[in-house]
């Protein structure tokens, strides 16, 4: 299946299964009528909400489900997606959103295990927005950061070397007048 969708912003969700069904509705479904051949292996090639800004991979880009023996399965996508503005380098602004998701599957071929065979994927709209800054750092800044890190590394080092060598001169004094033990 290949698609686009212009959905509203709010919360909701997107499902492919082997009946009818509406995933909030409470009343129980016979599947025993379903066939126990079926086989929901299946590959999200790509999935994002919004302009993509960057070459960066959504969560579930080519992401490849197997699934080891044919039977009733639910696949469930639950995405926890969240409003982004992305500012570049050049001070334009982008709109997008970027997601979390959450993977869960369950066997309905076992018999305590209850719903309709499918792959659902359930998105919730963050109420907050997530600011991101395109960086970057001149040869410069590389540089200073890196002499910045091994000056520190150096400084704490000495004050290690401090430590010891005061606490083991201490002791050496100490047992030079015959007061440690």
């Amino acid at each position: 299946l290949v698609g686009s969708l212009k959905v509203p912003r709010v919360s909701g969700y997107l499902y492919f299964a082997l009946e009818d069904c509406k995933p909030k509705e409470k009343r129980q479904r016979d599947i025993s009528r379903l066939s126990n051949a079926y086989n929901l292996t299946h590959t999200i090639e790509y999935l994002y909400f919004g302009a993509k800004v960057s070459d960066e991979p959504s969560p579930l880009d080519k992401l490849t489900v197997l699934q080891p023996a044919p039977g009733l399965m639910v696949y469930n996508y639950d995405l926890s997606v969240v409003p982004t503005k992305w500012f570049s380098k050049r001070d334009f602004q982008i709109n997008t959103f970027k997601y979390h998701p959450m993977v869960t599957r369950k066997n309905l071929s076992e018999k305590l295990n209850k719903g309709v065979p499918g792959i659902f994927l359930n998105y919730n709209i963050a109420p907050v927005t997530l600011v991101q800054y395109e960086t970057v750092y001149t040869p410069w800044k590389y540089i200073t950061s890196v002499c910045a890190i091994v000056g520190g590394a150096f400084t704490c080092a000495s004050l290690v070397d401090q430590f010891f060598f005061r606490t083991l001169s201490t002791i050496e004094g100490k047992r030079s007048i015959g007061k440690a033990e």
